[in-house]
């Protein structure tokens, strides 16, 4: 803060000494300030932002919060299993190899398992960390995105989670931007990075070349399978009526409802299932440990 107040004392804009100071800040907070300095409103360009930032925290929270329980069962149950092949059925194992009965073939595979995760745990581990690596690497570039973001959008449930979160996120950024005098052309421009998707950012970019050609905003948007009737309809009214800030905070302010509404189902599915499965994976290797007793104890009756 020192630093940016030396800048401005210097001679330079905030904007820039900001930016200079601060090059991680996002980009509508660049462009917010600079609208609100060229308009003698710097007050209102900070509040403006102040709110948006903290409506997109909180829905971010949200999201986190409804994944973090399956993060936490996930991890110990993975915990669990590592502990059941590394530890008990080798001993299990050795235990009826040494009475020399037949083990059933369900036991036989699970002690094979065992075997290899005991022998070769390094080996998981490097395949493990390479392959999460790699593809968050590949994830983060343009051709990976490309690939992975229209996919996100088309999932089961989560894809509509990803699809309204991102287009809550592009109407309250575009809200903000043309609320603080920025225009339409730079406004595109941060939410085409803001956006969050590459699929929603190329409708974005087509929306910048039909607005430099003399269109309207909303008729790339109405050819796109990722922009709902009811925005486009909304954003054509607002483009008619000189009204389009707030049509874009309504819009916002319908799918950050929506997110909550998605994040509460998904809370309430995600638990069952993964509680199921999980039990279903540690419930078999019981089952291969139980049924060998059972064989052994009726040959001791015999």
């Amino acid at each position: 803060m020192e630093e940016i107040a030396a800048a401005v004392e210097a001679g330079s804009s905030l904007s820039e000494a900001v930016s200079v100071q601060i090059p991680a800040l996002p980009d509508i907070f660049r462009a917010v300030v600079s609208s609100g300095e060229a308009g003698g409103d710097l007050d209102l360009a900070f509040a403006r932002l102040a709110e948006h930032f903290e409506k997109e925290d909180a829905v971010a929270q949200k999201v986190r919060s409804a994944l973090a329980y399956p993060k936490v069962v996930v991890t110990m149950a993975v915990l669990v299993m590592t502990f059941m092949l590394a530890v008990i059925l080798p001993k299990f194992g050795t235990f009826f190899a040494s009475l020399g009965a037949s083990l059933p073939g369900i036991t036989l595979f699970v002690i094979a398992v065992s075997h290899f995760v005991t022998r070769f745990w390094w080996l998981l581990l490097l395949l493990f960390f390479g392959l999460t690596r790699g593809f968050a690497a590949w994830s983060r570039t343009e051709s990976g995105r490309r690939v992975l973001d229209p996919l996100m959008l088309r999932l089961p449930i989560f894809g509509e989670l990803v699809s309204k979160r991102a287009l809550g996120r592009f109407a309250r950024t575009l809200a903000v931007l043309l609320q603080a005098g920025v225009p339409i052309m730079e406004a595109l421009q941060v939410v085409r990075q803001t956006v969050g998707n590459t699929a929603l950012a190329a409708v974005v970019d087509e929306a910048a070349v039909n607005i430099r050609s003399g269109r309207g905003l909303t008729e790339p948007l109405r050819h796109s399978p990722y922009f709902p009737a009811m925005v486009t309809e909304m954003m054509g009214v607002g483009e008619e009526t000189g009204s389009m800030e707030a049509m874009l905070l309504k819009v916002a302010d319908f799918y950050d409802k929506d997110v909550d509404s998605i994040v509460g189902r998904l809370t309430s599915m995600i638990e069952p299932v993964v509680i199921v499965g999980l039990g279903a994976v540690i419930g078999f290797l019981i089952v291969s440990i139980v049924l060998p007793m059972f064989k052994l104890f009726t040959l001791v009756h015999q």
